[in-house]
C-alpha cells in the first residue's frame, strides 16, 4: 500500500546476492557460462561479479554443502534475469551454454522478449534474455536458437 508520505524514488536495482553451497563449484557457471567478470573475492565466503559498470551486479555467498536446495513451492526468489543487447547475443549465449554443458531449464518467447532459462549448480534459475520485436512461440524460438 502506498503512503502519501513517501518522498523517495528507487533509482535502479543495485545488485543481487545469491546463496550457494560451494563457491568453487558455482564460480565457473557465473564466470565462464554467463561471462560475468570476477570483481572481488572473500575466500571461503563470497565472490562478487560485475557486468562492467559498477563494483558488482551479482554476488554469491557460500552457505555450506548441507544447505537445502531451492523449492518451487516456497515463497522466495524465482529467478534473476540478465539482459543481452540483441538476439544474436542471446543465440550465442544459448549455444555457449549448450556447449558448456549447462543445465538449460527452458525457453520462452514472451512477445516483448525472448528468454532462455538456465540453472546454476545448486538449481537456482537464471534467465538470459533480449528484447523482441516479433511474435513467436517457444517452438519458433527453439528453431531460431538452434539454426
Amino acid at each position: 500500500m502506498a503512503v502519501e508520505t513517501r518522498a523517495f524514488a528507487i533509482q535502479s536495482l543495485g545488485h543481487v546476492v545469491l546463496r550457494v553451497r560451494d563457491l568453487e563449484r558455482s564460480e565457473p557457471f557465473y564466470r565462464d557460462v554467463l561471462g560475468l567478470q570476477v570483481r572481488d573475492r572473500q575466500p571461503g565466503r563470497a565472490i562478487f561479479f560485475t557486468c562492467g559498470q559498477q563494483h558488482h551486479d551479482l554476488a554469491i555467498f557460500q552457505i555450506g554443502p548441507d544447505a537445502p536446495g531451492p523449492d518451487d513451492h516456497r515463497v522466495g526468489m524465482y529467478h534473476v534475469a540478465l539482459k543481452l543487447p540483441n538476439f544474436a547475443q542471446l543465440k550465442a549465449a544459448y549455444q555457449h551454454a549448450r556447449a558448456s554443458g549447462a543445465h538449460i531449464a527452458g525457453m520462452n518467447h514472451h512477445g516483448n522478449s525472448k528468454s532462455v532459462y538456465l540453472k546454476d549448480p545448486d538449481g537456482l534459475e537464471i534467465e538470459i534474455y533480449c528484447d523482441a520485436e516479433d511474435q513467436g512461440t517457444e517452438e519458433t524460438l527453439r528453431r531460431e536458437l538452434e539454426s
